[in-house]
């Protein structure tokens, strides 16, 4: 049996498969604790209820944040300050009893899944963007997160020279709510939300240049969610700027809150 996760700044989501391919049953949502043995409590619990016994072979999932050069804790983290430093990977064995944990980034890990499983299947070269309590993503060649020195973290790029603004602190769901004060469910205003696309297309015009992917994949809460960035206004902005080459199709993913576990499924046949 093999244990998938995806954790995030709000929620754990885990499931366990059999045959390493799909889940063996409907996954697990619970809230993040802040605290990160409140965090490893919980994971033990979980995995105990869902794995009924069963000998783990293999842990495998994803966390937001940059790792250390062997990925065994966080160097980085946007939503889980707390966690920085701490033992993650050899406490996710303890909470689990098994030896064999693999950590990578959560965007990436949502980003293969949508690559495999989801709105990019089928495209060569996949560029997975979720715009959610941040902003994050990774490039996905041919079913395979590609390499890179420190990772992936196309939020962090500079929008507003003047000010310094990354796409993140423009357009993720906690930058809109750390300015109007309230949860982005209930900003109703649509000039909010058109200005927000039009930031997005920006975002999305510089990684369509650094990465030159065959499709962009749209997640996350701020995409998917009621209200949202409306992928049509996203299009038309795009339609404005001057492009040495094509906009590559964007779609919407398909992997719903999921897709990090299809990525982390997918992961683990090509580790394991």
């Amino acid at each position: 049996m093999r244990i998938v996760f995806d954790i995030g700044g709000t929620k754990i989501r885990v499931a366990a498969s059999t045959n390493g391919r799909s889940l063996s049953h409907d996954p697990v949502v619970v809230k993040t604790p802040a605290r990160f043995d409140e965090a490893m409590a919980l994971f033990a619990k979980v995995v105990q209820d869902i794995s009924l016994g069963s000998k783990i072979e293999a842990v495998i999932g994803g966390v937001p944040g940059e790792f250390d050069s062997t990925k065994s804790s966080l160097i980085w983290s946007p939503n889980l300050s707390e966690w920085i430093g701490k033992p993650l990977r050899s406490s996710l064995g303890i909470a689990t009893g098994c030896e064999r944990v693999i950590l990578n980034n959560d965007a990436a890990l949502v980003g293969l899944g949508e690559a495999v499983y989801g709105a990019g299947k089928g495209f060569p070269i996949v560029a997975y963007i979720t715009i959610s309590t941040g902003v994050g993503g990774a490039r996905i060649i041919r079913e395979k997160i590609d390499e890179a020195r420190h990772g992936f973290e196309p939020g962090h790029q500079i929008i507003d020279l003047s000010s310094h603004s990354t796409l993140e602190s423009l357009v993720s769901g906690s930058a809109l709510k750390a300015r109007l004060g309230k949860d982005p469910r209930n900003v109703s205003d649509p000039s909010v939300w058109e200005k927000l696309a039009r930031q997005t297309a920006v975002g999305l015009y510089n990684l369509n240049l650094f990465w030159s992917p065959d499709v962009i994949v749209l997640g996350g809460s701020m995409i998917i969610g009621d209200p949202a960035i409306s992928l049509p206004l996203i299009r038309a902005e795009l339609n404005k700027l001057p492009s040495p080459f094509p906009m590559p199709v964007i779609k919407q993913s398909t992997c719903g809150d999921f897709g990090g576990l299809f990525g982390a499924l997918t992961h683990s046949r090509q580790l394991l």
